[in-house]
């Protein structure tokens, strides 16, 4: 998965990590769009928000996981 290796690449810890951690972050809110059940791209997303800085807005994603998707695939990575 794309937004998985620019997340990678962002953990390396180069002069390119915040484009890096803003590419991925497209990348699973797409995936999101695409499979909202999915959990993993959810989980996916609020890590890179966390990295980035926005803790408050990490948590707020997975709350909207459970409330949206409370029996969604792989659920309980995100309980």
């Amino acid at each position: 998965d794309a937004g998985m290796c620019e997340y990678a690449l962002a953990s390396a810890g180069d002069a390119d990590r915040e484009e890096r951690l803003g590419t991925a972050e497209e990348y699973f809110r797409r995936a999101i769009e695409l499979r909202p059940p999915a959990a993993l791209s959810w989980w996916s997303l609020a890590r890179v928000l966390n990295d980035q800085g926005l803790g408050d807005d990490a948590r707020a994603v997975l709350e909207q996981y459970l409330q949206e998707h409370p029996d969604g695939e792989g659920a309980e990575m995100v309980h």
